[in-house]
């Protein structure tokens, strides 16, 4: 192995052992997750879910039952809401906080979800004499709001329990994932490394200005492929250009308290340059050589 393929296999190993911790990368950036997910959040959303959540608690259900929209509201959302409200511990959380906004747009209609996380401490709590240790909790409630020309309402809410923290559910981690997650990664991190070896071999190549334009290609992907890497579920967008720099159409990436996320494109600029690099060259040319008689 020469020099220049150990730097470029530890430039990809290094760039993947620091990327997939994004504490590092936010606070070499000087941000942290609370305060970039803050800049990500409406205030009205967040400010609803939270007074919602105030009220299920304090078993005001028919107060939460008028933010919602009358398309969605049914016989049955009383009892619904009043279920959902048993699911909160009966003391007050130690931490509230946004993890996750989505927004998406049908029509006339702006449809927007915030996430929030409820985080409970363990409790000791007698029960038949013997007192018993409630474990910490943490409650994911996800509240969606319908807003048509200004007016807003609730069309969706969700509670769901968790033993660990978001942070714990979407770190990045190697163990207990699938054949295919880390066929992904491996092709996310290859590919930028071959990338940059096409990039060397370009740019040593002696073919005038045409080498900008092969480098510039080599940043294009053709189509989409990228896994979910707490989940594992894959999606395939075959209509899909990319452009990336500086070595390759893939990426790693997540949001601040989300699930990383693998994406891979087909590198065809470099691919396609190495198919020119060889027709470029061609085969060596067998030269004739004399005969014993100097005749050729």
């Amino acid at each position: 192995m020469n020099k220049v393929t150990e730097t470029i296999l530890s430039l990809g190993l290094l760039l993947l052992c620091v990327g997939c911790d994004r504490d590092d990368l936010l606070r070499f950036a000087g941000e942290d997750r609370a305060s970039l997910m803050q800049k990500m959040t409406p205030v009205y959303e967040q400010s609803l879910a939270i007074h919602c959540v105030d009220l299920l608690k304090e078993g005001k259900i028919d107060e939460v039952a008028e933010q919602f929209d009358p398309s969605v509201v049914g016989s049955g959302t009383t009892e619904k809401l009043a279920a959902i409200a048993k699911v909160f511990p009966d003391r007050a959380p130690v931490s509230v906080k946004t993890v996750d906004v989505t927004t998406s747009h049908q029509q006339d209609a702006t449809f927007r979800t915030v996430t929030l996380e409820y985080e409970f401490a363990p409790q000791a709590k007698p029960t038949s004499g013997v007192t018993e240790l409630v474990p910490r909790t943490w409650l994911f409630v996800q509240l969606t709001t319908k807003n048509v020309g200004g007016a807003r309402t609730v069309v969706g809410l969700a509670v769901t329990p968790s033993a660990e923290p978001i942070e714990a559910i979407n770190a990045f981690t190697l163990a207990n994932k699938g054949m295919a997650q880390y066929v992904a990664l491996c092709l996310a991190v290859l590919i930028p490394i071959f990338g940059l070896y096409v990039a060397i071999l370009c740019f040593k190549a002696k073919i005038g200005y045409a080498k900008w334009f092969w480098l510039a290609s080599m940043m294009i992907g053709i189509g989409n492929l990228s896994v979910n890497w707490t989940t594992g579920q894959w999606s395939f967008n075959l209509m899909s250009l990319t452009f990336r720099a500086p070595f390759g159409p893939s990426s790693i990436s997540a949001s601040p308290y989300g699930p990383w996320m693998i994406s891979i494109a087909a590198p065809v600029g470099a691919i396609a340059f190495l198919q020119y690099r060889r027709r470029l060259n061609g085969p060596a040319r067998a030269h004739p050589r004399n005969n014993e008689d100097g005749l050729l």
